[in-house]
């Protein structure tokens, strides 16, 4: 009885995937003209332009403010205010990576040289917002407020130096 159960199951779904398949490549068909639309607005000159400046102030507010929470640390400010400027860094960087993958992620290939100036900047941007979320993930001690002596203020101090570092490589 089992082996029977079995066989009409596929049978059923060896008759219904040539179903879907069809189904699927008559919805593909009437889709695409809208993604193309989208995507060609995407790409315009107008769009580009925008998501670029955008992507210039939040690169430099990411690091900028990656910059102040290490400066501003527990131990010289209230924990508050460090915490507050960690996470608008946090949502900044995480900001600007999705705008810089969204507008530039044709730049990003190994064709010519994988060290050339795009690339570094775009592996060091995402690892920089990488160390920083880290860096939020992993809480300091309450009790150690000293500069540097713990993981949460080394990915942060990384993370900063990463993002700083990569505006300062695509500038040049």
């Amino acid at each position: 009885m089992k082996k029977v159960f079995l066989v009409l199951q596929i049978l059923f779904v060896a008759g219904i995937l040539p179903l879907a398949a069809e189904e699927n490549q008559q919805i593909d068909t009437q889709i695409p003209s809208a993604f193309q639309d989208l995507k060609d607005y995407l790409q315009g000159p107008e769009v580009y332009q925008a998501l670029d400046t955008t992507h210039d102030i939040l690169g430099y507010s990411a690091a900028g403010l990656g910059i102040a929470a290490c400066v501003f640390n527990p131990g010289f400010v209230d924990d508050d205010i460090h915490e507050s400027i960690g996470k608008a860094a946090l949502a900044v960087s995480i900001s600007n990576i999705g705008i810089g993958l969204l507008n530039y992620s044709n730049r990003f290939s190994f064709n010519d040289s994988l060290f050339k100036r795009d690339n570094i900047h775009i592996a060091m941007g995402i690892a920089g917002g990488v160390c920083m979320i880290a860096a939020n993930l992993i809480e300091a001690d309450d009790d150690d407020t000293s500069f540097g002596s713990s993981a949460h203020s080394w990915l942060g101090m990384i993370g900063s130096g990463l993002m700083t570092s990569s505006i300062i490589i695509q500038l040049l």
